[in-house]
């Protein structure tokens, strides 16, 4: 909860339901629950076709990872007041986002690697 505190202090967009980044947010945050789901279920049952999971990832995984790289650049470019923690927000809006931007990337590398061969044993080693 202090994180969010301290994240939403910087960037007064996240509580403000009238910004930007609010909408966008939150939109990402219903649009991706289904699709992820979709994934986790085919990655346990693979009931699907490797490629067609292949596709499925990597179009989620890629709008996860565009959206936090433009996120990021723009909490990097527009901060709203100076901040008494100026250098530790920024290390804090690093550090959270650098799971978002690997863990997205490395999704697309397995669903393109799942769209190429047509073969679930790479996803499941």
């Amino acid at each position: 909860m202090r994180a969010w505190a301290f994240h939403a202090r910087d960037e007064p967009g996240f509580v403000d339901r009238r910004s930007y980044i609010f909408v966008i947010e939150t939109g990402n945050a219903f649009i991706n629950t289904v699709p992820v789901l979709f994934i986790l279920v085919m990655m346990t049952w693979q009931v699907v076709p490797a490629p067609a999971l292949g596709v499925t990832m990597s179009v989620v995984f890629y709008q996860i990872f565009h959206g936090t790289i433009t996120h990021f650049s723009a909490a990097l470019m527009r901060r709203y007041e100076p901040s008494s923690q100026g250098e530790r927000s920024r290390v804090f809006d690093f550090g959270a986002n650098v799971p978002w931007i690997a863990f997205p990337a490395a999704g697309i590398a397995v669903g393109v690697h799942l769209i190429v061969t047509g073969d679930y044993s790479f996803a499941l080693w």
